[in-house]
């Protein structure tokens, strides 16, 4: 994910602003524990709580889940620490998959249009085929 996370961090002298990949470190973790808890919690499918059956997701869920909703970032805060000019590409050193958004990761009822589809857990053998059929509406679905 991205290291362009920015956190407010305590320390001797006060609370300061810090970012780098020690600090995406900590707002992934978070945002991965909040995945684990969208799912334990009974979030999936119907995006409230108890609406769904509490499910234990594996940590690779957790991993595309959180990619699956990862945003392109437009350009780096501060090129000059980077070593890099202001603009970004996908995937390149500055952004890695992006900034991760739980909005468009997972389903909330009443917030955000995105709906959360996942097979977690299933075992496919040398020369199995599993095949899922998918129907994306391009009429609610927002490509942007």
């Amino acid at each position: 994910m991205s290291s362009a996370h920015r956190i407010l961090v305590f320390s001797r002298g006060g609370l300061v602003w810090m970012a780098g990949t020690s600090m995406a470190t900590p707002a992934v973790s978070g945002a991965a524990a909040l995945v684990r808890e969208y799912f334990e919690k009974g979030f999936y499918p119907g995006g409230q709580k108890g609406s769904g059956p509490s499910i234990m997701p594996s940590a690779a869920a957790v991993k595309a889940v959180l990619m699956n909703g990862a945003q392109f970032m437009a350009g780096v805060d501060n090129p000059a620490v980077l070593e890099l000019d202001s603009s970004t590409n996908p995937y390149d050193v500055a952004q890695g998959f992006g900034r991760i958004s739980l909005l468009d990761s997972l389903h909330l009822a009443e917030r955000g249009n995105i709906r959360t589809k996942v097979w977690d857990r299933q075992t496919i053998g040398n020369a199995q085929l599993l095949t899922r059929d998918v129907t994306i509406d391009a009429e609610t679905c927002d490509s942007t």
